[in-house]
């Protein structure tokens, strides 16, 4: 009777745990979309009081709140170098600042019936390139951190071939067939460096495609105990 009873409570429980889980996300977003649409509102209104008309008003307060958003995700990122996450700290703490200062000012254009000055009107024109010229900064940065992440990957992976010292392609030299040089290769490197491997092969004479080297691992792993290891291949004295 216990053992039903357990299967019940953790099923109770994992209801309890998704019930709580999407009241949450639906009260967060819930509020974010109410603040993104009063905001969005005010900013509008600001935008055509300042003389911009049309389709185009509404990309004012699309810009700030976008912009905003796309910053504070990189912030937040773990992956991100320390200077791109100050950059777009910088510039989220901006655009949330920009968004005060906008809704503040057209309340208060509202409330007194006042006309924008010509430095509201020079303001709210320069926030646009503004906006774009610290996007574009911070795209720089962040690619470059894609890219330097990328480079760090593809050294760790090309690290175990440098295992494969020139004496190995004498090795591969002697077998007959693409799959038992993969094969043996792999038993030096691994299986999960195939394309570091590959690329190894191709620089001393083995040319092995992607499907052949996929080819022969499979069947490689379906015969392990059917097929003697592509070690008898070594020279004698070799010490890999």
């Amino acid at each position: 009777m216990r053992a039903p009873c357990s299967a019940r409570s953790a099923t109770t429980d994992g209801r309890g745990r998704f019930v709580k889980s999407a009241v949450r996300w639906g009260v967060l977003a819930l509020v974010a979309f109410a603040a993104a649409a009063l905001s969005f509102d005010t900013l509008l209104d600001l935008v055509r009081r300042s003389g911009t008309a049309g389709w185009l008003a509404p990309l004012f307060p699309v810009c700030l709140d976008a912009a905003g958003i796309g910053a504070t995700q990189l912030w937040l990122s773990p992956a991100m170098s320390t200077r791109t996450r100050r950059s777009a700290r910088t510039l989220a703490l901006a655009m949330i600042f920009l968004s005060i200062v906008g809704n503040s000012l057209d309340h208060a254009l509202v409330a007194y019936g006042w006309r924008p000055s010509w430095l509201v009107l020079v303001a709210v024109a320069a926030v646009p390139p503004a906006v774009l010229g610290a996007v574009v900064h911070l795209a720089v940065l962040a690619t470059g951190d894609d890219r330097a992440a990328a480079a760090v990957d593809h050294s760790a992976a090309a690290e175990p071939v440098r295992s494969l010292v020139p004496r190995h392609a004498e090795v591969l030299g002697a077998m007959p067939t693409q799959a038992q040089r993969v094969r043996y290769a792999a038993e030096q490197v691994g299986s999960d460096h195939v394309p570091a491997l590959l690329e190894w092969l191709a620089a001393h004479g083995f040319p092995v495609t992607h499907e052949s080297a996929r080819s022969a691992l499979r069947r490689g792993r379906s015969n392990a105990g059917d097929e003697p290891s592509t070690q008898i291949f070594l020279p004698v004295g070799s010490d890999a």
